[in-house]
């Protein structure tokens, strides 16, 4: 197909496919949309195509005959960034979808219904107004906000995600927002008028976690007197969000797997199944894969979770979204407060430079400490030692180590002065271990733990 001169002002899109009718059809589609068309047959070419034209979409067939095509979508996004890469296949699977957008591709379609999927990309890039900047990364996502690349490609993954009821397995550090990812992904499903319903696996006691999760039969236990519905059934046809997974009793583990297999459970106490019509979201800050080899997580289940992994970032590898989310966390306290408060660059700056070992949530109590303890409405950088000292700022404050310093000496108030440090916050909070744990900076899980380890009781 010859090739027509590119107009600097039109947008241009770019087909790399080694099946000619393939790459024929999908130019006439994206020039019936007015955008103009240039095709290649190889990688080579249409590598150098990519280089000398920069269009603004460039769909990637991943079968190429002369080249690896998610090598060359890695190579396309490191030297050419601003191309927006579809990766287009034949042999779609979810991990090949996964890998495509962890790799930075900017959507992924399967063959052979592709051609009113590209015509509808080329269609909203062309609109005027908020549609035809749609490319352009976001700073907030459902809750979320980043603007990075790696928070670009969260963004891309829960929209995948929601457009399936495959389950989902989130994975991070405690504290970067795996409820938050849960909840976009429910709210952008067809399921979004359902409940959503989210169950901390690590809060709940061994002895009742399979009645409260797969239910109960009347009589099943002494105080069971009617029977209960469980968590997971109790979300309906809607998201039932498994946090800490990873802290299931082997046991429940079993029956779980078997739910997520038959997609029905049975309550305790019963010789009957009942029908789950909800989506299962899980997620951990272990590392499940190790658990598996380490005996303390079964393998089964671990792959019946895994299907689409997501993976949020922990915030000192993207360190660009710290002044976004500094900004968020003061608008939000200065919606519930009436009070306004600024903070100087420097202030900021010495806050992108922390390590942040207890993540988005960490920062988050910092704002809304600043807020409580400052007395004038500009956060300084000599305003920091209050802050962060924890004579200073409470019991609660966490232990920031100053940029430059080794991570191995970083340590962290929590560990240090673990038993005072826990049962102030508990104090503080009157009791309530939920409320504990965000003064700490840390999951209700881990809160728990922590207790057990150092022998603290309510």
């Amino acid at each position: 197909m010859p090739q027509p001169e590119p107009s600097p002002t039109r947008l241009k899109a770019l087909i790399v496919d080694d099946e000619a009718g393939i790459r024929e059809v999908c130019a006439s589609a994206i020039s019936a949309e007015g955008a103009e068309a240039f095709t290649a047959a190889t990688g080579v070419e249409g590598l150098a195509l990519a280089s000398e034209l920069l269009p603004d979409f460039l769909f990637l067939d991943v079968g190429l005959t002369d080249a690896n095509g998610m090598e060359l979508l890695r190579e396309i996004r490191g030297r050419l960034p601003s191309i927006r890469v579809v990766v287009i296949t034949g042999l779609a699977t979810v991990e090949m979808a996964v890998e495509a957008m962890k790799l930075g591709a900017y959507d992924y379609l399967a063959k052979p219904h592709i051609i009113p999927q590209i015509r509808e990309m080329i269609a909203q890039s062309m609109r005027p107004g908020p549609a035809a900047e749609s490319a352009a990364p976001v700073d907030s996502f459902c809750g979320l906000v980043g603007i990075s690349r790696v928070m670009q490609q969260v963004y891309v993954l829960i929209d995948k995600a929601a457009r399936s009821d495959s389950t989902v397995l989130v994975q991070g550090e405690s504290g970067t927002g795996k409820e938050l990812v849960a909840r976009a992904i429910h709210i952008r499903s067809p399921r979004a008028s359902q409940p959503f319903v989210p169950v901390d696996c690590g809060a709940i006691a061994p002895s009742v976690i399979e009645s409260e999760l797969f239910g109960h039969a009347a009589g099943a236990y002494t105080d069971a007197r009617t029977a209960g519905i469980g968590l997971l059934r109790s979300a309906g046809g809607g998201t039932a969000f498994l946090d800490e997974i990873g802290e299931l009793p082997t046991t429940v583990q079993v029956k779980l797997l078997r739910a997520l297999q038959e997609m029905e459970v049975r309550p305790v106490g019963s010789t009957h199944t009942e029908p789950l019509g909800s989506r299962i979201i899980a997620a951990t800050n272990l590392d499940l894969s190790q658990a598996v080899t380490l005996g303390r997580f079964r393998r089964d289940l671990f792959y019946r979770l895994h299907v689409v992994p997501i993976f949020i970032p922990p915030l000192r590898e993207r360190r660009e979204d710290i002044a976004l989310l500094i900004e968020h966390f003061m608008r939000g306290c200065a919606g519930r407060s009436g009070r306004t408060l600024s903070m100087t660059p420097e202030a900021v700056e010495h806050l992108t430079r922390c390590d942040w070992p207890g993540n988005v949530r960490e920062l988050e109590n910092l704002i809304h400490r600043a807020f409580a303890l400052l007395d004038g409405d500009t956060l300084r950088l000599c305003d920091m030692p209050m802050l962060f000292d924890p004579k200073a700022a409470g019991p609660a404050a966490p232990a920031v180590e100053p940029a430059g310093r080794a991570a191995g000496t970083k340590g962290h108030l929590l560990e240090d002065r673990a038993v005072e440090t826990i049962r102030d916050a508990i104090r503080q909070a009157n009791g309530n271990k939920r409320q504990a744990a965000r003064i700490l900076g840390i999951g209700i899980a881990t809160l728990y733990r922590k207790m057990k380890k150092h022998g603290i009781s309510d």
